[in-house]
């Protein structure tokens, strides 16, 4: 029979070679073979010549275009752009853009550069921790060009923020902003919000765990986790569900921890109705219900994380639309630091 020969030819084929002698079998499996090679030479000749033609269209289209859009890393390393020059340059989330990449890109304009972000949230991200090549690379652009942007005449402020309950944005106006936010978010919407479950009506909340929780290091020991502390925020989260918030974040300092928390929303069966994550991987999102859990306690001392970072606890508290609860060890965060951001934070909500 035709054997494996009618796993390669088509039935009558195989049949046809199986009944062959040996060595005229021999002979037409190559033959096919070298046919079959040259039909994948010329399809991949084809392929070449497609593609070839492809960019040559992406280049005349970029090429002709009023406007393009592409990443700051495109703009260095896509072929497309090597020889582009434009007459104005924007730059979306600059201050997250490490500057040689921003440099670059400005390179490429020939008249105006515009840069639009927040140097109040978070830096460009940076894995070296040598201080050298934190402070060459890890500053953003508005800390090398304007170091007091509210008394610069190149700066243009966009002093209203339509996402947060009016409460909300004035605590961080206050904090980040020096109290020049104003407040365009529909009121209606986020005093409906701040009116649900849990702390019904308060549209920011502390809780404070009052020195009943402990703070320790992770298993692989790089990062922190509060195990007390999580149980609470999973209740609050559940609180939140209950009472019918549309959308709800768990957003805390340490990835660790955040994967404690999820443990415990999958034990309550509401994973799916909860986003939990770092501050950092939350940085651009907003919901209706924000908590916060900042996990340090005693016996640990405040990470650097919370204590040298102002624009990450910026970005913690500015996600939520209605409502903000803060879980906290208010007192450790008095007695660790209190000249710090976090205790500020903490006493301005208490206050």
């Amino acid at each position: 029979g035709a054997g494996p020969l009618a796993r390669v030819f088509s039935a009558g084929l195989a049949d046809a070679i199986a009944n062959l002698e040996p060595r005229e079998q021999r002979r037409v499996i190559e033959q096919r073979i070298a046919r079959l090679e040259r039909v994948r030479s010329l399809a991949k000749a084809r392929i070449a010549t497609y593609a070839a033609d492809d960019r040559d269209l992406e280049a005349r289209l970029v090429a002709d275009a009023r406007i393009v859009m592409c990443t700051l890393t495109n703009a260095y390393l896509s072929p497309l752009m090597v020889d582009q020059r434009f007459d104005v340059l924007i730059a979306e989330e600059a201050g997250m853009a490490t500057l040689p990449t921003l440099f670059y890109a400005a390179c490429l304009c020939r008249q105006r550069v515009i840069v639009v972000g927040d140097p109040r949230q978070l830096p460009p991200i940076v894995q070296s921790n040598d201080r050298v090549v934190r402070h060459a690379i890890g500053r953003n652009i508005f800390d090398v060009t304007v170091p007091d942007p509210y008394h610069s005449e190149v700066v243009a402020m966009l002093d209203v923020q339509y996402r947060m309950h009016p409460t909300i944005g004035t605590l961080v106006g206050g904090l980040f902003y020096g109290g020049r936010l104003g407040h365009g978010a529909d009121r209606e919407t986020t005093a409906t919000i701040a009116a649900r479950a849990p702390f019904p009506g308060l549209p920011i909340v502390v809780v404070d765990t009052q020195q009943r929780t402990t703070c320790e290091r992770s298993a692989k020991g790089t990062s922190r986790i509060n195990p007390a502390s999580a149980e609470i925020t999973a209740e609050l989260a559940l609180e939140a569900v209950r009472g019918g918030a549309a959308s709800i974040a768990v957003i805390t300092p340490y990835a660790a921890h955040a994967a404690e928390i999820r443990r415990l929303l999958a034990a309550r069966r509401i994973a799916d109705a909860v986003e939990c994550s770092t501050i950092h991987r939350f940085q651009g999102r907003e919901c209706d219900v924000v908590i916060l859990d900042l996990v340090d306690a005693a016996p640990m001392r405040q990470s650097a994380l919370l204590a040298d970072a102002p624009n990450l606890l910026n970005v913690s508290i500015s996600r939520a639309r209605g409502k903000l609860i803060i879980v906290a060890d208010v007192g450790y965060f008095e007695a660790t630091a209190p000249g710090g951001i976090v205790a500020a934070m903490l006493r301005a909500v208490t206050a």
